[in-house]
């Protein structure tokens, strides 16, 4: 089976923003122990941004920014108990 899809460039571009957008976000959920991990999810992170900006734009990436600050205050650690 072969199928074809065609679809104009701005439909791509809110397709990828979508799909980078979640790939942030996780990449600041993640918890990492490894310091290799945590550096590898730091370089993640910059390369992503790099791409969202261009699929996105400067506004977009504020917006985004903002939001991931805004998770983050409100996210509380598990205790150690």
């Amino acid at each position: 089976m072969r199928v074809t899809l065609e679809m104009d460039d701005d439909t791509f571009d809110v397709i990828m923003v979508k799909a980078l957008s979640d790939h942030i976000r996780y990449c600041y959920t993640d918890i990492y122990f490894n310091e290799e991990d945590v550096q590898w999810n730091e370089k993640l992170k910059e390369a992503l941004w790099v791409v969202f900006d261009y699929f996105a734009g400067e506004e977009k990436v504020k917006e985004l920014k903002s939001l991931i600050e805004a998770e983050n205050e409100n996210q509380t650690l598990p205790s150690a108990e």
